[in-house]
């Protein structure tokens, strides 16, 4: 069960070019992140994702810690798939 609230929903259309989120919002320090098929993600201000980043299985729900101002960038090794972002608050 997870005790944070979604202040945000973001869906970012993934390609094989990197696709970044907006910024996250002030108040947020954590995301819950899926997609709907396997993806390379990275995280930075003005992050641009490769096949060498940190994979992302497709279905797969996962939680990272971020900072304020930060992005997600994503790519696919192949087709097109969405990444759904929620932001969370407590």
């Amino acid at each position: 069960m997870n005790p944070m609230r979604e202040a945000t929903l973001q869906v970012v259309s993934l390609s094989t070019s990197s696709a970044a989120s907006s910024a996250f919002g002030s108040s947020i320090e954590y995301i819950r992140i899926v997609s709907t098929a396997a993806c390379y993600i990275t995280f930075g201000t003005s992050p641009t994702a490769t096949t060498s980043k940190t994979y992302l299985p497709a279905n797969e729900i996962e939680y990272w810690k971020v900072s304020e101002g930060q992005k997600v960038a994503a790519i696919l090794g192949s087709s097109t798939a969405s990444l759904y972002i929620s932001e969370l608050t407590e």
